[in-house]
């Protein structure tokens, strides 16, 4: 009768860690990639501190911001899409996906040269291909 309850523990044991293995490793994976609802944010971080996206935005070069912001995408998590649109920082960002079944999340951030200068809004879209 011993036996048996000891046996019946270390089996308990045994669900009790490997749960909890699982657990760690799907912790480690979500640190490792960002989720689908931190990567137009991730995005927003990238350009902030990339002084040629700096540029292009106050250019309002969208093609090349766009392209800089999808490559590094591209490495993060494959499937996801991404786009960008530059406006004036009174308007609002808005994208109009073709695939309306599609969730869509947006992230935006000013930038400007000086005080005095025409600052500009960078709208970023990311949804799953």
């Amino acid at each position: 009768m011993i036996i048996e309850a000891v046996l019946a523990v270390l089996i308990l044991f045994g669900f009790v860690f490997l749960a909890m293995a699982r657990q760690a490793q799907e912790a480690k994976a979500f640190q490792e990639k960002p989720s689908f609802y931190n990567i137009a944010t991730v995005l927003i971080d990238k350009a902030r501190g990339d002084d040629k996206v700096r540029g292009y935005v106050l250019a309002e070069e969208e093609g090349e911001v766009n392209q800089i912001l999808w490559n590094y995408l591209v490495m993060i998590n494959s499937r996801y899409n991404s786009t960008v649109t530059i406006r004036g920082v009174d308007k609002a960002c808005s994208y109009q996906l073709d695939n309306r079944d599609k969730e869509i999340y947006a992230a935006d951030t000013v930038f400007a040269a000086d005080p005095a200068s025409n600052s500009k809004k960078l709208c970023i879209f990311v949804w799953e291909r």
